[in-house]
């Protein structure tokens, strides 16, 4: 797993494209007050071709607007 800080502008958006098969698209964080209070939430969605689709897209974007944040 990578992680990417995207500087081109400001985006708050959590997205995956797990395994080429599915992807979530959404707003929410892994924590009770975005999906209980905030009400924020994340689309998933199972088809090869959109997780494709979209991975082509945000690999577009990190080549053009991300830095790699280090482990350390």
């Amino acid at each position: 797993m990578e992680i990417y800080e995207y500087q081109a502008s400001f985006m708050h958006a959590m997205v995956a494209v797990v395994d080429s098969y599915w992807a979530t698209v959404g707003s929410s964080n892994v924590d009770p007050f975005s999906r209980l209070l905030a009400r924020e939430v994340n689309l998933v969605v199972r088809d090869a071709e959109f997780a494709e689709s979209l991975r082509t897209d945000l690999l577009q974007e990190i080549s053009r607007g991300a830095r790699l944040v280090s482990p350390s």
